[in-house]
């Protein structure tokens, strides 16, 4: 979690790990409301039979950063997260990756968000 203490603008780092690789986005500023916003989202992710049909993706353009729902099970849910390369690109390009997660995990980085939030 970064370390916000002095500071009134919200920079977090984004990285994209994968068992292949690791792609790290440094410094991106992030929209106070976006940590909300997916909190409450993977609550909804988690709780809702089929979130990728009612769950809106949550978006941060000053981030760059994208999370949505692609698909579900019952246990698990299938989550991209989509990162712009450049925030100063004129034709955008972004990362990706996708990955499914059991519920319970929605759940726990939900409440982490919160705590992180305080």
């Amino acid at each position: 979690m970064p370390d916000l203490t002095g500071s009134t603008e919200l920079v977090v780092d984004i990285e994209l790990l994968s068992p292949d690789r690791l792609v790290r986005y440094l410094a991106r500023p992030l929209e106070a409301r976006t940590t909300t916003a997916l909190a409450e989202a993977l609550i909804q992710m988690a709780t809702e039979p089929y979130p990728e049909q009612t769950v809106p993706t949550v978006q941060d353009d000053t981030a760059g950063l994208a999370v949505l729902v692609k698909g579900s099970t019952k246990a698990d849910v299938h989550l991209e997260f989509l990162v712009l390369h450049d925030l100063e690109a004129d034709l955008p390009d972004h990362d990706g990756i996708s990955f499914e997660t059991p519920r319970q995990s929605l759940v726990d980085m939900a409440h982490q968000l919160e705590e992180w939030q305080r």
